[in-house]
């Protein structure tokens, strides 16, 4: 297959037998990012197409551009993402991999270009964002510490329904708290959807998107002379499983703690030093991330948006018919608030909707919900029982788990509602980050 990369004048568009894509971004922000555009261009071209012949029966793919500074670290961004990806799928991990290894990428043009990065960047903040608990309580730590973020979405173009909701979503929240922002449209994405393909369903075809969302965001650095990119990589993430296949590895490698500094490393190299990667939620767990969110910042949790059925649920921000939708149902009860207040109108507690609580269904574990123990789960539906949830879902809980949490309700208390290790997180920040979940984790539920 050959793809045939050129510029227009907001950005990379590409042109290929299957069609033509652009990478748009407003065009101020691209007109300042000229200098840099012919590296970015060779590196963009590779890591935005790496996962396609994962998700497509492509095994020859002839790029017009040079080969890419970056090919071994983003190979290595799918290769370690591809045992944890293949877990919920028919696929093995060595298939994957053999697929991966054997697919054969032509780079007829000249020597590998060396970084190139003009620009002068201080303390400011591009957000990747999505609109779920992680990138809110990001964007709103790093607003209240005076990093004056820029929260970006990325509009893959592969989920339309959702794309519209979370548009919509990002633009409310910048309006409200006066807030620049930026929209990216990546409609290179495509060519890693199975379901553009005709293929069947499969997640190896996103091992490459942490590590693009960073890339991605480097015209925006530029333009908004930002020192930061500031990802929801929290504390869950750096637990591991083992999967199927047998091999220990993280839910989602480039979301591990080794692999935000990875990715630290790479982007320090890609703009000379100018530009780093962090976690301001790194010393925090998923319940703990849920309270601060939604006390200290319930302007911002109001909007919170963390289904992933948005293209089946007809544009409300739940579907409330999915393990995820669950799982923030109880989390909200847990910390006695009220569902409504995300949006959530519908119970979820009752019989007809126990076949969406993985911890009663653990053939339906995803593998985040593999990685390290169900404490996490048990104590949150124990929280949720204790602040008065009750129906048939709470009832089982009650039966099955409630005497084994009970006992043990002290030492969860302090591991997940608790500040941990902040090392990833630059000194000057930290000393601003760690007080304020300090002031909120130490406040009763």
């Amino acid at each position: 297959m050959n793809l045939n990369f050129s510029f227009f004048k907001r950005g990379v568009e590409l042109k290929s037998g299957k069609g033509t894509f652009k990478l748009e971004y407003p065009e101020p922000v691209w007109q300042s990012f000229l200098a840099e555009r012919d590296f970015f261009l060779d590196n963009m071209a590779y890591l935005g197409t790496v996962c396609m012949p994962l998700v497509s029966n492509v095994s020859k793919i002839t790029y017009n551009t040079a080969k890419p500074f970056f090919r071994k670290e983003f190979d290595k961004s799918v290769i370690r993402d591809i045992p944890s990806a293949v877990e919920e799928y028919k696929q093995t991990a060595r298939e994957m991999l053999d697929m991966f290894m054997k697919t054969w990428h032509i780079f007829p043009e000249g020597r590998i270009k060396k970084p190139v990065f003009n620009a002068k960047t201080g303390e400011r903040a591009i957000i990747p964002f999505s609109c779920g608990k992680d990138s809110m309580l990001t964007m709103a730590v790093c607003d209240e510490i005076g990093l004056n973020p820029v929260p970006v979405y990325i509009n893959d173009t592969v989920s339309p329904s959702e794309n519209r909701l979370k548009l919509g979503v990002i633009r409310k929240i910048a309006k409200e708290k006066n807030l620049d922002f930026a929209i990216v449209r990546n409609e290179i994405e495509k060519l890693n959807d199975f379901e553009f393909w005709g293929m069947p369903e499969a997640d190896a075809g996103y091992a490459h998107m942490i590590m693009g969302f960073c890339f991605l965001s480097l015209p925006l650095a530029k333009f908004y002379s930002a020192g930061h990119i500031v990802l929801g990589n929290e504390l869950d993430l750096n637990d591991t499983l083992v999967s199927k296949d047998g091999i220990r590895c993280y839910p989602s490698y480039d979301q591990s703690f080794e692999g935000t500094k990875r990715l630290r490393r790479i982007i320090k190299k890609a703009t000379r030093g100018k530009v780093g990667v962090t976690s301001v939620i790194s010393p925090l767990y998923d319940l703990g991330i849920m309270k601060v969110l939604h006390k200290r910042y319930p302007e911002l949790g109001k909007h919170q948006s963390s289904c992933p059925g948005l293209d089946d649920s007809r544009e409300k921000r739940w579907c409330m018919k999915c393990p995820d939708c669950a799982r923030f149902y109880v989390y909200m009860k847990a910390l006695n608030m009220d569902p409504k207040s995300i949006g959530m109108a519908k119970d979820i507690l009752d019989k007809k909707s126990l076949k969406h609580h993985t911890l009663f269904n653990p053939k339906k574990r995803g593998r985040y919900d593999k990685a390290g123990s169900d404490d996490d789960t048990k104590f949150a539906y124990y929280l949720a029982y204790r602040n008065g949830a009750r129906g048939y879902v709470m009832d089982l809980f009650k039966k099955k788990f409630f005497d084994e949490i009970n006992e043990k309700e002290g030492r969860l208390y302090r591991k997940y509602f608790s500040v941990h290790s902040a090392r990833l997180i630059p000194r000057k920040i930290r000393k601003k980050v760690v007080p304020i979940y300090r002031e909120e984790l130490g406040k009763t539920i």
